[in-house]
């Protein structure tokens, strides 16, 4: 009796302090991917300035100053166009930075969320240990260095894939709309970046084929939605990743 009266409380210590120590743990990582978010924004005042870069900012200025919204984006190897997200962006980033290195800074900024979305994707799929080694990984120099030194459009283009993969891996954990949404949403956004990140459309339409199989898709059948209104959602989602390209 007495031994167990003993455990009991010996037991309640060790349960607190696994508690504070995960609560400690999950503080440290998020204040690491912190540090990393900013060191990506400040890694943008090092960062060179070449005639592309310039042609962008002037697009964006001339449109935040009434010279019209640009409906296409920047010329892809002198063939296509790519979509005008990158212009729109870049106007709504000199509103808010005020200026030429605001607006650098803000996109350091975007772009380093690469490192929690990293962390995120990685815990999703995972676990909490795989998503910080995910988001160190990051780190290692590789191609990617050279974007932070020139960047463009494709700076966001890690951000976006990595924003696709954590909306399909959590739609499928969990089939919700808002997910499903969120990865035909950041696919376009890949596009916008950069063509390149097309690849990922069989990605998109194996998990689909899973939901459709699985039966996952007869919720979105059974909502009291009108048959005008899907047909109008589809076709806005057509135009986006037209406009992509």
């Amino acid at each position: 009796m007495a031994s167990s009266q003993m455990a009991s409380p010996q037991m309640a210590s060790a349960q607190m302090t696994s508690t504070l120590s995960a609560r400690h743990a999950r503080w440290l990582r998020w204040i690491v991917l912190g540090s990393l978010v900013l060191a990506g924004a400040l890694r943008m005042r090092y960062a060179g300035v070449h005639m592309d870069l310039a042609r962008d900012m002037f697009i964006a200025w001339r449109t935040l100053h009434g010279g019209g919204v640009p409906l296409s984006g920047p010329v892809l190897a002198g063939t296509i166009h790519l979509g005008p997200v990158w212009y729109w962006l870049l106007t709504l980033l000199l509103a808010l930075g005020r200026g030429w290195q605001g607006a650098m800074l803000l996109l350091g900024l975007l772009a380093g969320m690469q490192y929690p979305l990293a962390y995120l994707a990685g815990k999703e799929l995972h676990s909490r240990r795989a998503g910080t080694l995910w988001a160190c990984a990051l780190l290692i120099p590789s191609w990617s260095t050279f974007e932070w030194t020139l960047p463009l459009h494709y700076l966001l283009s890690s951000t976006c894939v990595l924003a696709f993969v954590l909306c399909a891996a959590r739609y499928w954990r969990r089939p919700q709309l808002r997910y499903l949404v969120g990865t035909a949403l950041a696919f376009v956004l890949c596009l916008h970046a950069h063509p390149a990140n097309a690849g990922l459309a069989w990605v998109g339409l194996a998990l689909l084929v899973w939901a459709m199989r699985n039966g996952n898709c007869r919720p979105l059948a059974k909502r009291k939605t009108s048959r005008s209104k899907i047909n109008g959602r589809a076709i806005i989602s057509l135009r986006l990743a037209e406009g992509s390209i």
